[in-house]
């Protein structure tokens, strides 16, 4: 299981050179193993920036491109760069913005940035980036001038470490949950829900909840967040015992302050330490009394992802 990361930039020991950052894997869009034609990184920046350092655009072997590392300025060029770097078998770096030959590409935020298209990588390193990801597990990929590598370099530009995606655990019942449970796969997140109605959600993916197995059954690791949609706030106690005692990074429970304070004493009962019922944010959501179901399912989604 991976554990959280810090998102920050951080620099590399000057034996590996280059810097290190740490991004979520949807940061780069691969194909399936084997199907990487080129691929097109952002390995510099300076000033302001669309896309973050270490994003990537990537072109499949039939033709099709994925992810963008712009507004729209400089992706129409880079799918240029990516289309003929199939052809070749040598990197190149492209200069945008301040100090480029470029000049009628022009980047409305300012500064300047370092893209450097690849030819496909050997498979090892495509197979392993993409087993990683398939298991949820974190790996590093090494950029140099000339090639995208899993072992360090001293010519490193980046050390980039992918990170699984945030996924959501989401157990309860009614409007809430479902808007929730919608709004979060909207924007692209794994989500599964947990109900003691699970028939009632037919555009969600749901399971049953069961006495027995609080937690239903999810596999929850270190980039999962858990969160809890109840009215009948009894149902919730196991299922926040156990989440408390998991690796997740967030932990939120619908209700007010009242609730909360019910379910602190509920929890103790059961021997819960008050540091662990202390990961669990109640009222959860950043906008205070929302109870309209899909403001409230913004509220909690910001929070949950701010804590990413």
């Amino acid at each position: 299981m991976a554990d959280k990361l810090d998102l920050t930039d951080l620099p590399v020991s000057p034996s590996q050179g280059g810097v290190a950052i740490t991004l979520d894997a949807f940061e780069v869009p691969l194909p399936q193993p084997g199907q990487l034609a080129a691929i097109a990184m952002i390995t510099h920046r300076e000033g302001a920036s669309y896309r973050p350092l270490g994003a990537a655009m990537t072109l499949d072997i039939a033709g099709n491109l994925r992810g963008q590392l712009s507004g729209g300025c400089i992706d129409a060029d880079i799918e240029i760069h990516l289309r003929n770097a199939v052809k070749s078998t040598q990197a190149r770096t492209l200069r945008y913005g301040t100090g480029s030959p470029f000049h009628d590409l022009v980047l409305p935020c300012g500064g300047a940035l370092e893209v450097t298209v690849y030819p496909a990588p050997e498979h090892k390193v495509q197979d392993a980036l993409c087993t990683a990801i398939r298991t949820r597990k974190t790996v590093t990929l090494h950029a140099t001038p000339a090639d995208l590598r899993v072992e360090a370099s001293a010519e490193n530009l980046l050390a980039l470490t992918l990170q699984p995606d945030p996924r959501f655990a989401v157990f309860g019942a009614g409007p809430e949950a479902e808007a929730f449970a919608r709004l979060a796969a909207a924007s692209g997140y794994k989500v599964r829900l947990a109900s003691p109605e699970p028939a009632a959600f037919v555009a969600v993916d749901t399971v049953a909840l069961s006495s027995s197995d609080p937690l239903a059954g999810m596999d929850i690791d270190a980039r999962t967040a858990i969160v809890t949609f109840f009215h009948d706030h009894d149902r919730e106690i196991p299922i926040l015992r156990d989440a408390i005692r998991s690796k997740a990074f967030f932990i939120g429970a619908q209700g007010s302050q009242r609730t909360a304070r019910n379910r602190q004493v509920q929890l103790e009962a059961l021997g819960c330490a008050p540091r662990d019922i202390a990961r669990i944010r109640g009222p959860v959501g950043l906008i205070e009394r929302a109870r309209n179901p899909r403001v409230l399912a913004v509220s909690v989604l910001a929070e949950a992802l701010s804590a990413a």
